[in-house]
């Protein structure tokens, strides 16, 4: 601020003179050590004018920086707060990838199971060599013939809905494939969730998952249904159908551009709970930091400078390894990473269509003092 400078320019001053005081070794370590994490997340918010949401960075769990902006639900006028619960889109795929974690550990199956024993109704769709790995690493080719309607759509309520939906749809799969990023593979992996532990996949990974690491969120419902709670409704610049039919990402001038509700589909194994910011950093530390990170995430290999593992997207770069998910869907995005080679966990919610990943990719560059990534996308 202006009432600054007169003292910044006595201290440089001073300095230029050679003063002891000017070369005290506590003083040049402190201003050569770690950037503040609080003036980080303030700074990467502030020089975001389009975002809504939260940034927060952790250090192995414990918040070190929370910043929020913007509006929660503009029918009712609520701000984001801390405590706003945000859709985490596809970042979700971590909680299934955990929960067939936990049924491996229980020996129920293991990730060389075929996916015919478990889904026996699908044996005539694929080969019988794909295996429950295939889908979690989305390299089961699985495919559908026919794309829903918003009717069907609409009446999926949760992921055994949306496995039920996906069987009227023609899916098939001709054999393990390449990597081929697809919601299919985790709706069917939470309906073997639901098969192999005899309850919803819902209420398995709130009891089995997120209970055990004293997590209050992440939850499975959608926005119209938490008025109770703080929850972010998701917004885009322009209506849905301009949104769905562009062919270039679509983003406004200023954030009273993003006035338009987006669809808010239910939440299934593939993505869509909601979640506080503070609970998915706690979260991702934790994942990062077990066996169970190594298992789902350390598969890809350390020389690899990107890759997927199972549920769990995998960079390497000048931070060490980066564990993680990305979320994006209309008016919603999410980025979840932990850097497990250097302690930190970074997480961005937004209900503003595509304006988490400005915001993330500030932090993290500045976090770790790199170069942001030249695509802007933090993929």
């Amino acid at each position: 601020m202006p009432a600054h400078r007169p003292v910044a320019h006595i201290v440089l001053a001073l300095c230029l003179t050679g003063l002891a005081a000017c070369q005290n070794p506590e003083t040049a370590t402190r201003e050569a050590g770690p950037p503040d994490p609080q003036a980080l997340v303030e700074a990467a918010v502030a020089d975001a004018p389009l975002f809504s949401g939260i940034a927060v960075i952790s250090r192995q769990g414990r918040i070190a920086g929370i910043a929020v902006q913007g509006i929660a639900d503009r029918e009712t006028g609520r701000m984001v707060t801390p405590d706003t619960l945000f859709s985490i889109a596809s970042a979700g795929k971590m909680l299934t990838a955990q929960a067939i974690d936990r049924l491996v550990r229980e020996g129920r199956l293991g990730f060389d199971t075929p996916v015919a024993d478990l889904l026996p109704e699908l044996a005539d769709a694929m080969p019988a060599h794909l295996t429950v790995d295939h889908l979690l690493q989305h390299r089961s080719g699985f495919r559908i013939t026919r794309t829903p309607d918003d009717a069907a759509l609409d009446a999926v309520t949760g992921n055994h809905d949306m496995f039920a939906l996906y069987m009227t749809l023609g899916l098939s799969s001709e054999g393990p494939a390449d990597f081929r990023y697809d919601n299919a593979n985790f709706v069917l992996l939470g309906e073997i969730v639901a098969r192999l532990s005899g309850e919803p996949y819902e209420s398995l990974v709130q009891r089995a998952v997120l209970a055990d690491q004293g997590l209050e969120t992440p939850v499975f419902q959608q926005p119209a249904a938490g008025r109770d709670r703080l929850v972010a409704h998701p917004y885009m610049p322009v209506d849905f159908q301009t949104w769905w039919n562009s062919e270039t990402p679509v983003r406004g001038d200023r954030a009273d551009d993003y006035v338009h509700p987006a669809p808010v589909p239910a939440p299934t194994a593939g993505g869509g709970a909601l979640a506080s910011g503070p609970d998915m950093a706690r979260f991702v530390a934790s994942f990062a930091a077990s066996p169970v990170g190594e298992r789902l995430c350390g598969i890809v290999a350390a020389t690899e400078a990107r890759g997927y593992g199972r549920g769990c997207a995998v960079r390497t770069g000048p931070y060490g390894r980066r564990y993680g998910h990305t979320g994006s869907t209309a008016g919603v995005q999410a980025r979840v990473f932990a850097y497990p080679d250097r302690g930190y966990e970074i997480v961005v919610l937004s209900n503003h269509d595509g304006e988490a990943a400005p915001v993330f990719d500030a932090l993290e560059a500045r976090l770790f003092a790199l170069a942001p990534p030249v695509d802007g996308t933090g993929e």
